[in-house]
């Protein structure tokens, strides 16, 4: 039985005619539905970090951090993280706290898998919690999660980008206010999480379309997270002045502010997606290509179902606007906000997997888009949460991948790095030996090259030349108990280089060659740096 609320909807009765015993049961089935959602996504994330936990290798920035004894982020532009860590150091030196760092992040993306369901109106659990996965379980997002200190920054990043498209609804300037804020604080975490927000602000407009919401109402939600994104950067842009350091990060926070320069946005759009599509392995592409296709057409039927709608309620002008915002600004904007704002980058774009975190967003995005046209059009959910285990177990496979060459690349470089820290000490005690050249990079290891060739499969390499690693190379060194000090000039390097190719060398096996010219051992990696 049901009555007529004063809001014009219905509620339910029970047996007595108590409407709130009912409202309360509702409020337990949501907080049940909630929780599934959550430990349903906490263990699909788990799957994804469960083998980068057991590979229990550091990445390159964590040796540096730990053995030099610094936080560092600060000068990244990423002050928040730098605070962040020292909370959890208790505010004493950087200390390996893993896996806090890791398990909090996968934590806070399995709860905001939660937000996602309730705004987009997603019923099932298992459909909302596959839907939000490359959230944190795409590919590009590996190397993120493989950061004993930086992963939980980074998933703060995504989860502080979301609030606003999620959290806040109404379009006021207190609204405004705390979505700038988060966005700003988004940014401190970590750059590229915006793209999140970019992304999905997008699959707001397409909801609301679904919905019917009317037409000033949407634009008034357009623009807000308009402002939103400009009050967060610009503050951000504002602080970064004064805190970013360093000729790496102060070149690679130039962006294009001129006319003449718009061709480098050209060419940045065509390096990014290059590096993506070339990034994705040949048998499992169209797995993430063809939903990201299905969510561009959903994008263009929103808009045309949306003008339908209301083509009799609106304008001319504002039909116009539906249509022309449908067919191109929309798809445009979507594909755009994944790659954020490292499009406008002036120097050379950077094609590392972590920076390209938006593409998960962006498969996200597509995946609750055919979440919620399928509910629009009443189609089955089984075959669309079939549909989505499909790209998710995809996901888990490429962890399972990524974190088993972790574990065989790793062992590989300790065993090299071993043996040629036993081999310096065996020279310097024969002859004078004041500092280290180290030339090339440590090939990977059989199993990790065959799974680079199937499936893609890009994992960090510690041994690597002194030039690339800059100053990461002296950590590197101390890591691998060398205690030799690297060349520093670049011409005497270069020089040094060139006369060792005409030394004989004093030790040579099948993982390097070390020649000594003067005081400085110059190593010879085998012929890695182009496998």
């Amino acid at each position: 039985m049901t009555i007529d609320a004063s809001s014009g909807g219905t509620e339910r009765l029970d047996k007595t005619g108590n409407v709130g015993a009912l409202m309360i049961a509702d409020r337990l089935v949501d907080r049940r539905k909630d929780l599934q959602i959550f430990l349903l996504s906490l263990i699909l994330y788990g799957l994804v970090l469960l083998p980068i936990l057991l590979a229990d290798r550091y990445h390159l920035e964590d040796i540096s951090r730990l053995i030099g004894g610094v936080y560092g982020w600060v000068g990244e532009g990423r002050p928040l993280t730098a605070f962040l860590m020292m909370v959890l150091n208790l505010f004493g030196p950087m200390a390996d706290i893993a896996p806090i760092p890791q398990l909090a992040g996968i934590s806070l993306l399995a709860y905001t898998t939660v937000w996602i369901a309730r705004r987009f109106e997603i019923e099932s659990p298992l459909q909302a919690a596959l839907a939000a996965f490359p959230l944190g379980g795409s590919p590009f997002f590996l190397e993120n999660l493989s950061f004993r200190f930086d992963s939980l920054g980074m998933c703060l990043s995504i989860v502080l980008a979301l609030i606003p498209a999620l959290l806040l609804q109404e379009l006021n300037w207190k609204s405004w206010g705390i979505g700038a804020l988060s966005l700003l604080a988004s940014l401190s975490f970590y750059q590229t999480g915006i793209n999140a927000f970019l992304v999905f602000s997008v699959t707001e407009i397409v909801f609301a379309q679904f919905k019917g919401v009317p037409f000033g109402c949407l634009s008034r939600l357009a623009f807000l997270r308009f402002l939103q994104l400009i009050g967060g950067l610009v503050t951000y842009v504002i602080i970064a002045r004064f805190i970013v350091s360093g000729s790496y990060n102060l070149q690679h926070f130039a962006y294009v502010s001129q006319l003449s320069d718009l061709h480098i946005i050209r060419n940045n759009w065509n390096h990014a997606w290059t590096a993506i599509f070339q990034s994705l392995p040949a048998k499992t592409r169209n797995i993430f290509l063809y939903p990201a296709y299905l969510a561009l057409a959903i994008i263009v039927f929103s808009s045309c179902f949306y003008l339908r709608k209301c083509i009799r309620a609106e304008a001319a002008k504002s039909r116009i606007v539906i249509l022309v915002l449908g067919l191109f600004i929309l798809p445009f904007a979507w594909l755009a906000g994944s790659l954020g704002p490292v499009i406008f980058a002036v120097h050379a774009l950077i094609t590392l997997p972590r920076i390209f975190i938006g593409t998960g967003a962006l498969l996200a995005s597509a995946f609750v888009m055919i979440c919620v046209a399928a509910s629009r059009l009443q189609k089955s959910t089984l075959w669309v949460t079939v549909l989505l285990c499909v790209p998710a177990y995809s996901m888990v496979m490429m962890a399972s991948l990524y974190g088993n060459a972790l574990v065989e690349q790793g062992k590989y470089e300790d065993r090299i790095g071993g043996r040629l820290s036993f081999d310096l000490k065996e020279l310097a005690r024969s002859r004078p030996i004041k500092e280290l050249i180290l030339s090339g990079t440590a090939p990977y290891c059989p199993v990790v090259r065959r799974a680079a060739d199937r499936y893609k499969v890009r994992v960090q390499r510690s041994l690597s030349d002194d030039r690339f690693l800059g100053d990461y190379i002296n950590h590197i060194f101390e890591y691998y108990g060398i205690t030799l000090k690297p060349e520093n000039s670049d011409e005497r390097r270069s020089m040094l280089i060139k006369e060792a190719a005409y030394t004989e060398p004093v030790v040579r096996n099948g993982d390097y060659a070390i020649s000594v010219v003067a005081d400085v051992a110059v190593v010879s990696l085998s012929d890695g740096s182009n496998k």
